[in-house]
């Protein structure tokens, strides 16, 4: 179980938020959903926790500090991000050291976020960190809580938070002369190799809250007549999603589920029967056209609705990447008919059932997510999965996990926003 936390950040207060297998992100514009899972990306990538660079690029870049601390704060002076890995069954009381939290705290310098605490908790010890451009201070605690049940990790968690802002005693100066800013990852290293930490045998696991996970943009590239180059560099906005295609049909290992999977939802969604590349020549580096087959009919991908080069990439990242990857997509259901956005939902299940995928949806489709819920009824199979409700209040952003039962049901403990806004959009239809 993995648990994100937000403090101050982007209208968020003090708020922890569950990671589930399957995570549905809903709720009107500006309540926080974006930031959320593009805080879930920046955390997974292991270069932040060497640099701690809050920008990945053009497709998610949270900004400069004052784009990220929370505008309507009193105290805009620092906001902290953590995480919570509980790597053992939320029913398994017997494992307490499978556990590992981070909190890190930032302060404005010349508008772009520097770590100025940081705290890491693991199997019931504790480093703190104190960091500024001239020193560099730590302290170890050992003796602390230790958990058994993940409730008893989270009121744990939200203690540590407010232990990790307020301790200012005991801390030690860094054993080593450094120069600039050393890798977060080097200063644990060298702390950890103290005879003060061997000799309490600290023994730190620092986990990410997902290893491996692929960004899909929610604006995704247009298609083309003809792909004449070998593009194999990832893309959030699919450019390399038509050599991916060309690639896995012509793969022995990966053509017939790929190709039994793709024609599966093309079917259900009523968008294609087929897809497949047509090649230009012998040559692997050969121009080629993808194409979409209609009726028994080719035709260039251009030639064909806007939605079916806009789910592609989506589509062929689920289909082509290894079993129990993650997910962060930004709302898959563009330029698509409700038919299709049933379908996605459908396909969306059935991954999480075969390969084990997890996901990270923002979506505004009730098609996709009720198809899912449909098949959750269906099948009788759970996917550990839930939607995270967004709001944004008087007080600020806010979220609140609504966790699926057996039958796809929401719990019957749900906020009154939420049921108020599916009451309203109810009544709305029976008045047409």
């Amino acid at each position: 179980m993995r648990y994100l936390f937000m403090d101050n950040f982007r209208g968020f207060t003090r708020t922890l938020i569950p990671l589930r297998s399957t995570s549905f992100l809903v709720g009107e514009n500006s309540s926080g959903k974006s930031s959320f899972l593009a805080l879930v990306y920046l955390l997974s990538n292991p270069k932040f926790w060497f640099n701690q660079d809050f920008s990945l690029g053009e497709s998610c870049s949270l900004g400069g500090y004052e784009d990220i601390v929370s505008a309507a704060s009193v105290d805009r002076s620092q906001f902290t991000v953590g995480t919570l890995v509980s790597m053992f069954p939320e029913t398994n009381k017997d494992k307490t050291d499978r556990l590992s939290f981070s909190l890190l705290t930032f302060q404005n310098e010349d508008s772009i976020p520097r770590l100025c605490r940081y705290t890491q908790y693991s199997a019931g010890q504790t480093l703190r960190l104190t960091l500024s451009p001239e020193s560099i201070k730590y302290k170890f605690l050992d003796g602390q809580p230790q958990f058994r049940e993940i409730s008893e990790a989270c009121d744990g968690f939200l203690s540590l938070f407010d232990s990790h802002l307020s301790d200012k005693r005991g801390f030690n100066d860094f054993p080593e002369d450094f120069s600039g800013r050393p890798p977060l990852p080097y200063i644990v290293a060298v702390l950890l190799s103290e005879p003060t930490a061997r000799s309490k045998a600290f023994a730190f696991r620092t986990e990410l809250p997902m290893m491996d996970l692929t960004w899909l943009a929610p604006i995704r590239t247009k298609p083309r007549r003809i792909y004449d180059s070998i593009k194999t560099e990832y893309s959030p906005e699919g450019d390399h999603t038509p050599y991916v295609i060309r690639q896995a049909l012509a793969s022995r290992e990966k053509g017939e589920r790929f190709v039994r999977l793709l024609e599966r939802f093309g079917k259900e969604s009523g968008l294609f029967d087929t897809i497949d590349a047509h090649t230009f020549g012998d040559e692997p580096s050969a121009p080629f056209e993808v194409q979409v087959h209609i009726s028994s009919r080719p035709l260039n991908i251009s030639n064909v609705g806007y939605g079916v080069s806009q789910v592609l990439p989506v589509i062929v990242e689920m289909l082509t990447r290894p079993k129990g990857h993650w997910f962060a997509i930004q709302q898959p259901e563009v330029h698509l008919h409700p038919r299709a956005q049933a379908a996605l939902g459908e396909l969306i299940h059935l991954l999480a059932i075969e390969l084990g995928h997890h996901y990270l949806i923002e979506t505004h489709s009730d098609y996709l997510v009720d198809r899912f819920r449909l098949r959750l009824r269906e099948t009788g199979r759970p996917t550990n999965s839930q939607v995270l409700f967004f709001e944004r209040t008087a007080q600020g952003n806010a979220a609140y996990p609504l966790r699926f039962d057996s039958k796809g049901h929401y719990p019957l403990d749900q906020p009154e926003s939420f049921r108020r806004f599916f009451i309203n959009e109810e009544v709305s239809l029976l008045e047409l």
